[in-house]
């Protein structure tokens, strides 16, 4: 086991600037490419319509999910933060069509996949203004 963490606490440990980058983009690469959208429903759908209960943990897990995935995605390039987006989102629609039930009732008005899609817009969009925050406020520091 320890073989497998070497090369990983090896790159803690450096001080190289360079290897920091790659464990940053490492880390945010398997954090965003977590079905979040799919999760959020599926959550939500079997606490409340199964379970009959209030989803307590929902609110603050999402906020928390956007918040630590927004800050390791500032080692990442717009463009592959977009890609890895739209990538988790049609993961979330893939999982949603073959584990989440076509309930037009509890997806009203727009429908499961339209909702698990926005979602993926909405959690990617709450990243990206997390990372613009984060982004202005380390090129602010450089200036002063």
């Amino acid at each position: 086991m320890q073989g497998y963490l070497l090369p990983l606490r090896e790159c803690l440990l450096d001080k190289n600037y360079n290897s920091m980058v790659m464990v940053l983009k490492f880390i945010y690469f398997v954090l965003a490419l977590f079905p979040f959208p799919f999760l959020f429903h599926y959550y939500e759908y079997e606490q409340r319509k199964v379970l009959e209960e209030e989803a307590d943990f929902l609110l603050i897990g999402t906020i928390f999910f956007v918040l630590v995935t927004s800050i390791f995605s500032k080692a990442v390039k717009l463009r592959y933060f977009l890609i890895v987006s739209v990538v988790t989102t049609l993961r979330s629609l893939y999982l949603a069509i073959n584990f989440l039930p076509n309930d037009g009732a509890w997806f009203k008005p727009f429908g499961r996949n339209k909702v698990i899609v926005l979602t993926g817009i909405l959690y990617g969009t709450g990243q990206l203004i997390r990372k613009g925050i984060i982004s202005s406020i380390k090129q602010g520091n450089k200036m002063t």
